[in-house]
């Protein structure tokens, strides 16, 4: 029980590393960042006024053994994430096949159908585990029959969605808060997955849906 427990949230945090917002990914950079900074900060007054304040020195001690410790604590933590979900995800793998491929497949056209793919703040494993699955067989079944794995599928189908809200528009779309009704976080990662996936800017394609309505 403590394994499983353990290991849904080492699959939590690999997928908000790569969450479509990236900000979980930037998290630790930042703190990296400011603490470095902190340190470069004592450093500098320390050559500055070093000499007319002797204590200033037992600061930046202070200052530069925490950071260390917290850079070798992050390493080593990041170590031993990695390595347990490495393992934990050759484990699932070796497991017998338990998913009957038939009801998955319902599962995932009745979940294209319904536009689940929309909805925010919803994980991987939570997708999966209402498909009656776990993460990791999803995913092997999604590029087994889709060629992508389900992040890859829900940008896809979040992108069509927003195409298809262009073409269908009748001239009262704001577009300012399009990215948000097909589930991005923000409008810079809509406007990159949508040239990754139509192989234009949302302002071309609406260009282009403009003048096809207009020709017909």
């Amino acid at each position: 029980h403590s394994y499983e427990n353990v290991y849904r949230r080492s699959c939590r945090r690999l997928e908000l590393y790569y969450a479509d917002d990236a900000t979980s990914r930037l998290l630790p950079i930042k703190k990296l960042f400011y603490a470095s900074l902190c340190v470069g900060v004592c450093a500098l007054a320390l050559v500055i006024v070093g000499d007319s304040c002797p204590l200033l020195l037992d600061v930046f001690v202070c200052v530069y053994t925490a950071y260390y410790v917290f850079v070798c604590i992050s390493v080593v933590n990041y170590r031993i994430s990695g390595g347990f979900i490495v393992k934990a995800a050759v484990k699932e793998q070796q497991k017998p096949a338990e998913e009957n491929e038939s009801n998955l497949a319902e599962a995932v056209s009745r979940w294209i159908e319904e536009k689940k793919y929309l909805l925010t703040d919803v994980s991987a494993a939570e997708i999966a585990s209402g498909m009656g699955t776990t993460s990791p067989a999803l995913n092997r079944f999604l590029k087994a029959n889709y060629g992508m794995t389900l992040r890859s599928l829900r940008i896809k189908l979040r992108i069509e969605e927003a195409a298809r809200i262009i073409d269908e528009d009748s001239g009262d779309l704001h577009y300012s808060s399009l990215f948000e009704k097909v589930g991005f976080a923000d409008r810079s990662n809509f406007h990159r997955s949508f040239v990754t996936v139509m192989g234009m800017t949302p302002k071309e394609y609406r260009e282009k849906s403009a003048v096809a309505k207009s020709a017909s």
